[in-house]
């Protein structure tokens, strides 16, 4: 269950109170347990919640979706700032760019995979080829 974004991925070494201690990745959409400000990542809690049980996985509060509170701002504008490799790293891209910048990164990224447009060619290929 990989909702977060993988710690290997980041420059620096990540701090456990931005990672998700259902998945153990970087916190995506951080949402927390009302009470005690325990941080997951939104669809890691959310699936928690609708699989498993109707209370937080660290201290077992009892916890529901409409409980359930967005992350102060402060927490995801420090996790926006972390330095991320491109999601197509394994491809050829070296960038490296702050998280809030990587979803735009990724659309125009010059080695996303595509198909070979030439006649008969299935070929999976990066964009700039």
């Amino acid at each position: 269950m990989a909702e977060g974004f993988d710690t290997n991925r980041f420059q620096s070494t990540i701090d456990t109170s931005f990672t998700c201690p259902i998945c153990f990745g970087v916190l995506k959409d951080p949402m927390q347990c009302e009470n005690n400000e325990h941080y997951f990542c939104s669809g890691c809690i959310k699936k928690h919640l609708e699989k498993t049980s109707h209370s937080c996985p660290v201290c077992r509060e009892k916890l529901t979706a409409e409980t359930l509170r967005k992350a102060p701002r402060l927490i995801a504008d420090v996790i926006s700032r972390l330095k991320i490799s491109c999601d197509h790293a394994a491809r050829g891209c070296d960038a490296v760019l702050e998280l809030e910048a990587l979803q735009a990164h990724v659309q125009d990224c010059d080695f996303m995979p595509v198909t070979c447009s030439n006649d008969g060619c299935d070929e999976v290929v990066n964009k700039r080829d």
